[in-house]
């Protein structure tokens, strides 16, 4: 789904082509879940539920935001790529 909607938001709003907006659509599905997986692997291996109690119910900061940790440097590069070097 992410990919079906990057290609139409992606294309309109970045001025990049249904193609290459499917394609950063893909990128953030993929790599959104594997960081998400990462995560939990590794909290798996510590032996803990969650980062912190920040935010109770929730985990820390860091549970929340799991999935961006990995997915932001790949959507920087693919954009840096996609755009010829200018953001």
């Amino acid at each position: 789904f992410t990919t079906i909607l990057g290609s139409l938001f992606y294309s309109q709003a970045l001025h990049l082509s249904y193609f290459e907006g499917a394609l950063l659509g893909l990128l953030i599905s993929v790599f959104g879940i594997q960081g998400d997986l990462y995560f939990s692997v590794v909290k798996r291996y510590f032996g803990t539920k969650d980062f912190s109690e920040a935010l109770p119910g929730h985990g820390g900061y860091l549970d929340r935001l799991d999935s961006l940790i990995l997915t932001a440097p790949v959507v920087f590069y693919a954009l840096l790529f996609l755009k010829g070097g200018h953001l």
